[in-house]
């Protein structure tokens, strides 16, 4: 017996002893728990009032389901209260800043761009970057605003930037 058990057989009495290579599982083998689990601590348990459901959906309204959201135009901007109608034209301006912006950023890099640089530049001024910058790129190349080569990721301004630039 070496001296750290010694030691803990003085400090703690009978100790349970260490298990061998031999008492643990076999890998593939099933180990099965006898007799039923304890209960949890008495500071965890939580006790209900008889009168309400045991569940979030016994007894409850079901949810309705919102509406979807209609396209950011100006024609949705009629049922919209005065603040939304002023958030939408806020978002509108941005997105054409934004727009603007990169195309701006891609005529002063010589005409064209990578498309990492362009995704950097967006998301440092505009905060526009991931999904948004995905939305705003497919909308400069739709426009016909942006060539895109997606091979090599370089954009390219058309004739048509340019001219929605000045």
């Amino acid at each position: 017996m070496g001296l750290r058990s010694r030691l803990k057989k003085l400090l703690l009495g009978k100790t349970e002893p260490t298990p061998t290579p031999q008492d643990l599982p076999k890998p593939g083998q099933v180990v099965r728990q006898t007799g039923r689990p304890k209960p949890p601590p008495e500071k965890y348990r939580t006790t209900r009032a008889p009168d309400k459901p045991k569940r979030a959906t016994d007894g409850a309204k079901p949810l309705a389901t919102p509406a979807k959201p209609e396209a950011a135009t100006p024609k949705a901007a009629k049922g919209l209260s005065e603040e939304e109608a002023k958030k939408l034209k806020r978002q509108q301006r941005a997105i054409e800043r934004a727009k603007r912006g990169t195309l701006q950023f891609l005529v002063d890099a010589g005409g064209g761009g990578e498309l990492g640089e362009m995704h950097d530049h967006s998301e440092r001024k505009y905060f526009v970057a991931h999904r948004g910058f995905s939305r705003l790129l497919e909308g400069l190349t739709d426009d016909g605003l942006v060539d895109f080569d997606h091979d090599t990721g370089h954009a390219e301004v058309t004739q048509a930037g340019r001219d929605y630039l000045s």
